[in-house]
């Protein structure tokens, strides 16, 4: 298996809506998240959710639905479509309106690469993830968001971005898990514009290869704590699978 061909990097869903920054990023501590085990090969990898999210029930036929549409596709030929949560408020009025009516707030969800299911990755894994890295950076290359440069380059990219085709940009972190890429999409939301970010990883756990993909609305000043999010979020899956 070749590292380099590695699980699709995921486009974002069409029902995204704009939320507050401080609302959307709100974790109350008393909320330790959810958490769920799936089947992947000869194992079982656990999902989690962050606080005030809600992992898709797969006995739930509104979720289902919503799987169906707008995640599974995602996993295309080379990956396995393993989960996916929601921001709970959205999935409890999903489970009443269902998924056409429904305006997703904040939402993420997990890929695993088929191939890694009866074969998993020989390497180490700050080999395999130092490659994965690398392999990133040629493609696409790095920014630092923190730089106001960087900040005005993301926003022009956002400005002149045509609606339906995302911008997969560069590696905006990287730590022991991992490469974070940034991507930017605009999408028609009952007839206006909405605009949303994205950061998605490849990762390694029990030797198998996941992609992580969390998705918020677009706030071009807000992106770097985003970043910082999801990096707590991944070292929070990573645990729950030693």
């Amino acid at each position: 298996m070749k590292l380099g061909a590695v699980a699709a990097i995921a486009i974002a869903s069409a029902i995204l809506t704009a939320l507050p920054p401080s609302l959307a990023l709100a974790q109350p501590s008393a909320d330790a998240g959810e958490t769920r085990s799936v089947p992947f090969g000869d194992t079982e990898i656990v999902l989690q959710a962050p606080p005030q999210h809600c992992l898709l029930d797969t006995v739930q036929a509104a979720d289902q639905k919503l799987a169906t549409l707008f995640f599974r596709p995602r996993a295309g030929n080379l990956n396995t479509y393993l989960g996916a949560f929601l921001d709970c408020k959205s999935l409890t009025d999903l489970r009443s309106a269902g998924p056409e009516k429904v305006q997703v707030l904040s939402y993420a969800y997990y890929l695993a690469f088929t191939a890694t299911a009866t074969n998993p990755v020989p390497l180490s894994r700050d080999l395999a993830l130092r490659r994965i890295c690398d392999g990133a950076r040629t493609r696409g290359g790095a920014l630092d968001l923190a730089d106001e440069t960087a900040k005005r380059e993301i926003e022009a990219k956002m400005e002149v971005l045509q609606i339906g085709k995302p911008w997969f940009g560069p590696v905006v972190a990287q730590d022991e898990n991992g490469c974070y890429q940034i991507i930017l999409n605009k999408r028609p939301i009952l007839g206006v514009e909405s605009r949303e970010a994205l950061v998605t990883i490849v990762t390694f756990v029990k030797r198998r290869q996941v992609t992580y993909t969390r998705a918020m609305p677009y706030f071009q000043e807000w992106l770097s704590s985003f970043v910082k999010t999801v990096q707590s979020e991944v070292a929070t899956f990573v645990k729950l699978n030693p």
